[in-house]
């Protein structure tokens, strides 16, 4: 088990579906500002459970890697977009895209 497959439930609790209030107030929105996306791709390692996924526009292809199965689980089941891929993999390594 991978250090955040134990801390999955409690993380996912925390951050819900739409970010935590620091996601949503601060990191989102200057995230999303600087990576000023419209179509194009868009790359995410450790991404948890998904959360800049459901905030970026729809036209975008989004990947997102996390070493956290429990983690990718959730992303998975609490993001309902096309053009979006989970992979478990470790970022340190190399990763079949």
């Amino acid at each position: 088990m991978k250090s955040w497959d134990s801390s999955e439930k409690w993380y996912t609790d925390c951050v819900g579906e739409k970010g935590h209030y620091y996601h949503q107030a601060i990191v989102l929105p200057a995230a999303l500002r600087l990576l000023s996306l419209k179509k194009g791709s868009l790359l995410d390692l450790g991404c948890g459970q998904g959360v800049l996924a459901r905030h970026i526009p729809k036209e975008t292809d989004y990947w997102g890697i996390d070493e956290s199965k429990e983690l990718i689980a959730s992303a998975k089941k609490l993001t309902h977009r096309d053009r979006t891929e989970f992979l478990v993999g470790d970022v340190a390594k190399e990763i079949p895209l």
